[in-house]
């Protein structure tokens, strides 16, 4: 994929007082376009274990430029995680950081790498995984974050991604060759990588990161450097409201573009922002499976997520779910969001086309504009009474001592389902369970209420904000199996 047109002196990267030019990036790219040919790829498969930083956007460039599909490895798994994830995989290159695992505090200009083949046991036999991803030609290939379960393994092809990067520049808003983009989330993220900085740089704008990430700095870079857009997530934008709000006098009367994306955006920090800096925050939505769904850069209808993509073919349900309609299932293996049109004649050879529910349950108005109400997979029966889990986080997080809170429905034999809660805890630690269970009996009905309670020091999140429940289903799991 031929990812750059430009090629001159205008700034492409920009870190604290390093810029790099487009000239400049595309010459490291090429320089690792080199090396990747000279390894002379077998299966066109790359797996990259990078943190965040220009060595990564490099790689992924230059391996997209060869026509080669590219894994990307959280930083944040464990190692036995990532042989597991490469195993299934099965990439003959390698790029990793000679510094090791761990997660970067900020963006970083370059780091130490290695690049090496992979190998595996002879009798080690190849997985259908590993097959399927090479028949189909994908352009990328990435775990989803285990933010509602196990991790599902998911393909991208060039087609896919070009198509996104053309209705992507439609939308209105969107960054173009004059914009300067403030990017706050990971390079290694889709919203990252394939949302803010590749179609910054198909655009021709500059793209800047911050050094670190802390309120002042982030502001320093608003007030000085002309920025266009900010790309974050709710954390970044709580972040930075008192910070921005001292020092609105100091700022330009316009304040960049404000993007988030990685799940719901709370009303009240929307409100926060129209009442003390008269600004609205724009929302995008999408999956890692098709890319984004719909995005309102200029925060028009607060609370909306904006219009569905020119590109996508979509349905809302009965229930009120959406669906996109797709080619062939993005999921390496077999998934039950996934809905072939004709399941009789799916077959690796000649994929039929289906709808991949989104599980989201929506609201769409007269303009066509939409709004995200829920998870379908939030509903749960519970001795045949229905159940919203976000209904019983929502009351949780309204007891004056809980920091925070996230409900898990799990199977139970009699019953359907019964409800667990993580919690952590405020400040002034309020230790009593019964105490609670009392409380809630005020605002839920009894069946409503969990049935146990987890103490937790925080509720895992993805960098792009979502929760993690497959880790806090993991305690639950080691807990039942000791």
């Amino acid at each position: 994929m031929k990812l750059m047109t430009r090629h001159d002196d205008h700034s492409a990267v920009q870190i604290g007082s390093w810029t790099q030019s487009y000239a400049e990036l595309q010459s490291a790219v090429n320089d690792k376009m080199e090396l990747l040919q000279s390894l002379d790829s077998k299966t066109g498969k790359v797996a990259l274990d990078l943190p965040d930083s220009g060595t990564f956007l490099e790689w992924a460039l230059a391996a997209w430029g060869s026509e080669l599909c590219i894994m990307i490895l959280d930083q944040r798994l464990t190692e036995a995680e990532k042989q597991a994830r490469l195993l299934q995989y099965r990439p003959d290159i390698i790029i990793c950081s000679d510094a090791g695992a761990g997660i970067a505090p900020a963006f970083q200009l370059d780091v130490p790498f290695q690049v090496r083949p992979c190998s595996y046991e002879e009798e080690a036999p190849i997985s259908n995984t590993a097959q399927e991803v090479e028949h189909n030609h994908a352009a990328l290939v990435l775990f989803s974050s285990g933010s509602t379960g196990i991790p599902k393994l998911i393909k991208r092809d060039s087609a896919a991604l070009l198509a996104e990067w053309s209705s992507y520049s439609e939308e209105d808003g969107s960054p173009d060759e004059h914009a300067r983009v403030l990017c706050l989330v990971p390079v290694s993220h889709t919203f990252g990588l394939v949302s803010a900085v590749v179609h910054t740089l198909r655009r021709g704008g500059t793209i800047v990161f911050p050094e670190m990430i802390k309120p002042r700095a982030i502001v320093d870079i608003i007030a000085e450097q002309s920025i266009t857009h900010m790309y974050g997530v709710a954390f970044h934008y709580q972040l930075l409201l008192t910070e921005l709000e001292q020092r609105r006098h100091a700022l330009p009367c316009k304040l960049p573009l404000m993007l988030c994306s990685g799940g719901p955006l709370p009303a009240q920090l929307l409100q926060q922002y129209q009442d003390k800096l008269h600004v609205g925050i724009g929302q995008q939505y999408g999956m890692s499976e098709v890319g984004y769904i719909a995005v309102d850069f200029r925060a028009l209808q607060p609370g909306s997520v904006g219009s569905i993509a020119s590109h996508l073919s979509w349905m809302i349900d009965e229930e009120q779910q959406l669906g996109i309609q797709l080619p062939c299932s993005p999921y390496v293996t077999q998934q039950e969001n996934w809905i072939p049109h004709d399941k009789a004649s799916s077959s690796a050879a000649q994929p039929a086309e289906g709808i991949l529910l989104t599980q989201d349950v929506v609201e769409m108005n007269d303009s066509c504009w939409l709004t995200i109400t829920g998870r379908a997979n939030d509903l749960v029966s519970i001795g045949g009474l229905k159940v919203k889990i976000t209904e019983v986080e929502h009351t949780l997080r309204g007891h004056p001592d809980i920091h925070d809170c996230c409900v898990v429905a799990l199977p139970h034999p009699i019953y359907g389902h019964i409800l667990e809660a993580f919690i952590v805890w405020g400040p002034e630690q309020w230790q009593s369970f019964e105490q609670l269970t009392h409380w809630l009996k005020q605002h839920l009905a009894d069946y409503k209420i969990p049935r146990k309670f987890r103490v937790v020091e925080h509720i895992p999140t993805s960098a792009a904000g979502k929760i993690l429940k497959g880790q806090l289903m993991k305690e639950i799991a080691y807990e039942r199996s000791g």
